[in-house]
């Protein structure tokens, strides 16, 4: 997924993927350590690639497998 937004600053960047850690009134900081972990757990891959006023990608792959479904 990708935007051409406003980007994330470096600062905050650097602490998405901390349990807890939030920069929304509501939020509750489980989401992004959430989904990496998921990742994790399946070989796969979270990436947040984000530059401040270029945009910002986030990249979710899981990896190929050899067996029938």
């Amino acid at each position: 997924m990708s935007d051409n937004g406003q980007g994330i600053p470096q600062d905050v960047l650097e602490s998405l993927g901390k349990p807890f850690y939030t920069t929304k009134e509501k939020g509750t900081g489980v989401g992004i350590p959430l989904c990496k972990k998921i990742m994790e757990e399946h070989d796969g891959i979270f990436n947040i690639e984000s530059s401040t006023g270029e945009g910002t990608v986030i990249t979710v792959a899981f990896p190929l497998s050899d067996k029938e479904a």
